[in-house]
């Protein structure tokens, strides 16, 4: 077991690396649990574990109870923030039942996590981190004496559920049962402090539109596509936890909703969400926001901005398939979809009392009872019908050229909606 403990004043002239000192750890790679007491053993038991291990040769297993808790602990820890970031990481494996987790001053409870089965909460309970994988699992938490905050990952991935107020030095550890199914391994605790002097955020080295140009995506801006929900490969110099949304904000304020669908490493797949799909054709903007362990977000001149800056998006206009294919989708979606007859590339001619006419081939053709709608995309190329108009109440038109697809479906199902 490889336990570390350094004097807060050796911190004051070492701390010069991001979570470069360790203050205390524990690998039980010596092969046994010494330092951890057994403060309250009701029924259950703890033994040093070589089968389920995160690395090297050597866990910790707790086992059941018959009472309330068994209860082990670690007062080798002496953390003493000092308006410091403190970095508490451990790996946990679940098998079965509930645990809890304390960091502590004295005897006094600062940090509770709870395990209920395979849910991870902090608070005593009160918010959810995350969902265990029943493998092996990272759970760090970050404290900033600084802000008074403390910020909970699960597997890198940050929780903003979480809100608990530091306040005080830790000096233990009590990991415990509290049922009698209860399995768990423990593994690899170690406890840093950060250095103050790391104030950069996160930077994206690297960036590919794989909506843009399939299969190989397009890395160059202005990137061109036809989806209004584009997403992104991306690399950042440092694990962070990403956002992507259209506002130059950075990752706290663009919220949860935008989080991408793969982050907490260096690599991050970010696909832009419904909320914020783009709906004009021509040039629009995206933004990813990033943050790192240590709280640092936004660009090295502004840390209330996005990460990236802006990201030059250029939205192409429907092509002729999925322009049709939008058309039908709006009919289908309107008030007349269940009981509609439609027809595709129907020719269809009208003359009003003016004496203005028209004739062409029209993509689709709706008719519910008496009435008709008649829809035309125009994409590249194509030579648009010229003289159109409507006959109410038994004739409408509409053509659309240069819209994206959800444009198209929407503007669809509208006009009908108002004049059937």
């Amino acid at each position: 077991m490889r336990k570390i403990l350094l004097l807060p004043a050796l911190v004051l002239i070492l701390c010069s690396y991001t979570w470069a000192i360790t203050y205390w750890s524990d690998d039980f790679e010596d092969g046994n649990y010494n330092g951890w007491d057994t403060i309250l053993n009701e029924g259950g038991s703890h033994t040093i574990e070589t089968t389920t291990v995160h690395t090297g040769t050597y866990s910790l297993k707790l086992t059941g109870n018959s009472g309330q808790f068994h209860s082990i602990q670690n007062t080798g820890v002496t953390y003493e923030g000092k308006g410091e970031r403190g970095n508490f990481t451990f790996w946990i494996n679940y098998d079965s039942g509930n645990s809890r987790i304390i960091l502590m001053q004295n005897e006094t409870a600062n940090i509770v996590l709870l395990t209920s089965s395979t849910t991870l909460q902090c608070q005593n309970g009160a918010f959810t981190i995350g969902t265990l994988s029943g493998g092996w699992d990272e759970v760090t938490v970050n404290i900033d004496e600084t802000n008074l905050n403390t910020s909970y990952y699960l597997n890198g991935a940050i929780s903003n559920a979480c809100n608990h107020i530091i306040a005080g030095n830790i000096t233990k550890i009590d990991i415990s049962n509290i049922n009698s199914a209860s399995v768990y391994y423990y593994d690899d605790f170690t406890f840093k402090t950060s250095d103050e002097s790391d104030t950069n955020p996160p930077v994206i080295t690297a960036l590919n539109c794989t909506s843009c140009n399939p299969p190989s995506g397009d890395t160059t801006p202005p990137f061109q596509t036809e989806d209004t929900t584009p997403t992104f490969n991306i690399t950042t110099s440092e694990t962070a936890s990403c956002r992507i949304g259209v506002q130059d904000i950075n990752y706290t304020a663009m919220s949860a909703s935008r989080n991408c669908t793969t982050t907490g490493t260096t690599s991050h797949i970010c696909t832009l969400s419904t909320q914020d799909l783009f709906t004009a054709v021509g040039e629009n903007n995206l933004y990813i926001s990033c943050i790192d362990s240590t709280g640092n977000e936004g660009n090295a001149t502004d840390s209330s901005k996005s990460n990236s800056g802006a990201i030059r998006m250029e939205i192409m206009g429907a092509t002729e398939t999925n322009g049709v294919n939008s058309i039908q989708i709006g009919i289908l979606a309107s008030e007349i979809g269940g009981t509609a007859t439609i027809y595709t590339s129907q020719r269809a001619s009208a003359r009003n009392l003016a004496g203005t006419q028209f004739s062409g081939i029209f993509d689709k053709m709706a008719i519910n009872g008496n009435k008709r709608w008649l829809f035309n995309y125009v994409s590249q190329g194509e030579t648009p019908i010229s003289n159109l108009f409507n006959i109410t109440p038994v004739i409408y038109v509409l053509q659309l050229q240069n819209k994206t697809n959800e444009t198209i479906t929407d503007l669809v199902g509208k006009m009908i909606n108002t004049t059937w």
